[in-house]
């Protein structure tokens, strides 16, 4: 028995295929189908013996079992640190405290005391209807004259031209020194009710033309502005005169010393009633020729109620009244007489017509009046000698047209 087995143990090694003819795979019933076991066959066959012929055996590749190993983490990059944030800027400083408030302007009595005007202060404080008008809202701006120019006083009740000039001191709007030296000047309103000015307040006009600030008053009387100082209300402008109330102008032209002639004339035609008319008609302009201005020949007095007429303006309801700083270049007006007046500006210099305005403003209690140095319509001789060409040109039309048509009168 021993040598059958041995017999088929060295036939097997002989005729067994080689690893190479097998490709690398072990033979059939060798390596893991022994230690695996093989469903084909059993290993009780292995160790029988008998006459089955048996695969050669190959010994198996070494035997590993598989290790589990956990699985590796992802790998996050780790981001580089971001730089800190900047300190957060330091707090601003507090605010500084704010300035005090200016103080108060003073009431109407300190203002005027400060502005060394305390004549015209106790000329105020005389009468209490005045005193009150001027701690009142109706009075924002004050004309008031220094001591040094205001004579001074005694306690006594104000007379009714006092207490007029008291009230066009008091002017109704804020005005100050920039505004009174406008080019041409500056039209004040007063509290001064007595004018026959369709309901307007009287008024005083500055005039700024030359070096100084100047005011025009009743009668074109002229007072300097020196300084101005606040007060509670308004502004206090400290002036070297009171004002002068206005006249008619009647009796403006016969006080004006350039005026003589024209005077006379307006005389002349008061027997016709034409001067109450005048002097009792609200808003009017008068534009009044000087005395060379009447120096040619002819008779005047004869022309008066025309001359009068072409140099007096009645403003229509919605127009100004025609104080300096109301005429405007180019701007037409009609005269009573039916002509028609151009103002013209010239640098500083102001002209209606072919007259220059030589002196400004004389204020009127029913309006204004300007002195100019012409005659604003015709003179006599030429007034004479144009009817004379009308009417030879009336009779050379009818000559012409009886000659052409056969008229016959």
């Amino acid at each position: 028995m021993w040598s059958n087995s041995l017999f088929v143990v060295l036939l097997s090694a002989l005729t067994a295929p080689s690893a190479a003819q097998l490709g690398g795979r072990p033979a059939p019933g060798a390596g893991p189908d022994r230690l695996e076991g093989n469903p084909g066959r059993p290993h009780h066959q292995d160790i029988h013996h008998g006459p089955q012929l048996h695969t050669p055996y190959h010994h198996p590749k070494p035997y590993t079992h598989p290790v589990s190993y956990p699985p590796e983490p992802k790998h996050t990059p780790t981001p580089s640190p971001s730089p800190p944030p900047p300190p957060p800027p330091p707090p601003p400083p507090p605010p500084p405290p704010p300035p005090p408030p200016p103080p108060a302007p003073p009431a109407v009595s300190s203002a005027l005391t400060e502005a060394n005007c305390t004549a015209f202060l106790s000329f105020i404080q005389t009468s209490p209807e005045i005193w009150t008008l001027y701690n009142s809202p109706s009075v924002r701006t004050i004309f008031a004259p220094s001591d040094a120019s205001f004579a001074s006083l005694r306690r006594r009740a104000l007379s009714p031209y006092e207490q007029q000039q008291a009230e066009l001191a008091a002017d109704t709007a804020q005005t100050d020194m920039a505004t009174l030296r406008l080019i041409p000047g500056h039209i004040s309103q007063t509290n001064d009710k007595s004018g026959n000015l369709g309901g307007d307040g009287q008024v005083v006009v500055s005039d700024s033309r030359g070096s100084e600030v100047r005011i025009t008053s009743g009668g074109g009387q002229v007072v300097r502005v020196n300084k101005e100082v606040d007060w509670e209300g308004g502004k206090v402008l400290v002036t070297d005169g009171l004002f002068t109330p206005p006249r008619s102008l009647s009796q403006t032209a016969g006080s004006e010393g350039l005026t003589g002639e024209f005077a006379r004339l307006l005389k002349k035609i008061g027997i016709q009633r034409r001067v109450t008319d005048l002097d009792n008609t609200p808003r009017i302009t008068v534009f009044i020729p000087w005395d060379q201005a009447f120096e040619g020949e002819g008779d005047f007095e004869a022309e008066a109620q025309r001359i009068i007429d072409g140099h007096v303006v009645v403003a229509k309801e919605g127009d100004k009244i025609g104080y300096l700083p109301n005429l405007v270049d180019g701007q037409a007006l009609t005269a009573e007489g039916g002509n028609t007046l151009t103002v013209s500006v010239k640098g500083k210099e102001w002209y209606v017509g072919e007259g220059r305005i030589v002196k400004t403003n004389l204020i009127l209690t029913n309006g204004v009046a300007h002195v100019v140095d012409k005659l604003l319509v015709p003179p006599p001789e030429e007034s004479a000698a144009s009817e004379k060409v009308e009417g030879f040109m009336m009779t050379l039309v009818v000559v012409v047209a009886a000659t052409l048509f056969g008229v016959v009168w």
